[in-house]
């Protein structure tokens, strides 16, 4: 198992979806209940995506659901998160975005590909203007392509509504916490979390340094959320060991442990639930990964 930095020349790289309402409908009979009409009631997201194949299959696909290993929309938020370290305008480079998004949603519905055009533009159009590049509208068009297939994968519905209660399957956290960039995450870089974890709190021990206190309450409270969501409690202890540091050093204790035993016990609780893509660490001081 690998966690994986995402570099900024990478070429590669809720299921609570939006479930419709079951209205419950007595059929008229003994009693006298008459039956709600046929336009009131919503299909499920089950038989919404019996009846298309190809887009559930594109949706899934796309958001790597069950196992989220390697997700294209994670090839996708590294593409994003490296053109604002980008000065030159490679237009052919970034259009890899739109070829990739082109050629995942070919065979979706009509309306599907509709909301995917816009991030397909953004890759043509805005992404070659590197750091000016308006990364405000990547990340409009990239959650309307989440709500568009967010009744197929549960990866989409909360990449559409990052707020979004509920539980989250352990594989997907996993993904979230050790390989997904942090294009639109807590940092906002193409890094994955922990290396930009390690360069707060140390993978070895360190000083966490004052100037860091809002990215450290930040990360504090994205593991939290993870952690209450999470429907592994082995997992969700965890996400707890890494939280250590950054609680400790809301509460005043600024030298940290670092992340290092923090980080395989995660490793070993996502193993265990499943995900295979958390892993060791290499011995860095600067918080590099391994692979």
């Amino acid at each position: 198992m690998t966690i994986t930095r995402t570099l900024r020349r990478t070429t590669a790289t809720t299921a609570a979806a939006l479930s419709s309402l079951l209205l419950i409908a007595a059929c008229t009979g003994p009693g006298g209940q008459a039956q709600k009409p046929a336009e009131q009631q919503s299909p499920s997201a089950s038989s919404t995506a019996a009846e298309n194949p190809a887009t559930k299959a594109a949706c899934l696909d796309f958001f790597g659901d069950p196992d989220y290993l390697s997700p294209k929309a994670y090839e996708i938020l590294g593409l994003a998160g490296s053109v604002a370290e980008s000065t030159d305008g490679d237009t052919q480079f970034f259009a890899s975005g739109a070829d990739t998004l082109r050629t995942v949603f070919q065979d979706a519905d009509d309306s599907v590909r509709t909301d995917v055009e816009p991030l397909m533009a953004w890759f043509q159009d805005e992404a070659p203007k590197g750091s000016k590049a308006d990364m405000g509208a990547f990340a409009d068009a990239y959650r309307g392509v989440a709500a568009a297939c967010s009744g197929y994968s549960q990866a989409a519905a909360f990449d559409a509504d990052p707020s979004k209660g509920g539980q989250k399957s352990a594989k997907l956290v996993c993904s979230e916490l050790s390989t997904k960039p942090q294009t639109l995450g807590v940092f906002s870089t193409a890094n994955v979390l922990p290396s930009e974890m390690f360069r707060v709190v140390g993978l070895s021990p360190r000083t966490v340094s004052a100037d860091d206190m809002d990215t450290v309450k930040r990360v504090n409270d994205y593991l939290e959320q993870q952690k209450r969501a999470v429907d592994d409690e082995g997992v969700a202890a965890a996400i707890g060991e890494i939280q250590k540091p950054f609680t400790a050093a809301l509460d005043g204790d600024m030298d940290s442990p670092g992340l290092r035993d923090a980080m395989d016990q995660f490793g070993s609780a996502c193993s265990s639930a499943g995900f295979s893509g958390a892993s060791d660490v290499t011995d860095s001081e600067s918080g590099d990964l391994a692979g």
